[in-house]
């Protein structure tokens, strides 16, 4: 099924236009704690990591998920592989 979308998504002749390349998001758009992040990286490796908690810096991203709509109006797949399976 992704082969098909990434077909779909190669799209015009690049002759056609002076730019006839998009680039789409592919990720899941679904929110993930960070500690939950950390926590499912740690157990793929098998290790504890240390961690030294921070006040927030001002370069800091409060929130952070993948914006696929233009993803999903092009092609109609709508990415839903959740984060413990699709390390």
């Amino acid at each position: 099924m992704i082969i098909t979308h990434h077909v779909a998504i190669i799209g015009p002749d690049p002759s056609s236009s002076d730019c006839p390349y998009k680039v789409y998001n592919i990720g899941n758009s679904s929110l993930v704690n960070l500690m939950k992040f950390i926590e499912i990286i740690e157990q793929r490796l098998g290790i504890t990591s240390k961690k030294k908690f921070m006040p927030i810096q001002p370069s800091d991203v409060k929130i952070n998920y993948a914006e696929v709509s233009d993803l999903i109006e092009f092609t109609g797949y709508k990415p839903n592989t959740d984060i413990e399976y699709g390390y």
